[in-house]
């Protein structure tokens, strides 16, 4: 007979633990790929709504005096900005802006876009919710008339 006291048993091999996937990374990483599209899709919707000239009043009010300025820091006043000489070719300059294959020099060969200074003071002539008409107030270009979209003017 055997004995069972003494018989000795193997050793149990270690069991192995599944592998901890971090959770928590993942969902952020899903989070923030949800939050990039709907940025994406939401600027791609800001652009064409500016596109459109629209007749409710904008931010500014016809007579009011602000500066244009195409850099996104409005302190920097380096470069020129854009001014569209009617409705029609601001948008086409929107749409040739944001275009990869449109062509802006078309534009300015056509004379539909003439160019100032960031940081060149003009006054609101017609105020829409997406752009104004503007008139330059200083500089080369003083006295003519316009439109911009309503992103690239600032209070002074």
């Amino acid at each position: 007979m055997l004995d069972m006291e003494n018989e000795q048993q193997a050793p149990a091999p270690p069991q192995q633990q599944p592998k901890k996937t971090n959770v928590a990374l993942i969902i952020v990483i899903v989070v923030f790929a949800i939050l990039g599209i709907m940025a994406l899709k939401n600027h791609k919707n800001t652009i064409n709504a500016n596109a459109i000239a629209n007749v409710a009043t904008g931010p500014y009010g016809v007579g009011d005096t602000v500066l244009i300025n195409f850099n996104s820091n409005k302190d920097d006043t380096t470069g020129l900005a854009a001014i569209a000489v009617d409705e029609q070719s601001l948008a086409e300059f929107t749409a040739a802006a944001v275009d990869v294959n449109g062509s802006l020099d078309t534009l300015f060969e056509q004379n539909k876009l003439f160019v100032v200074p960031n940081g060149t003071k003009v006054r609101v002539v017609t105020s829409r919710s997406a752009a104004s008409k503007i008139r330059v107030l200083e500089g080369a270009s003083v006295g003519k008339e316009g439109w911009a979209n309503n992103a690239f003017l600032y209070e002074q």
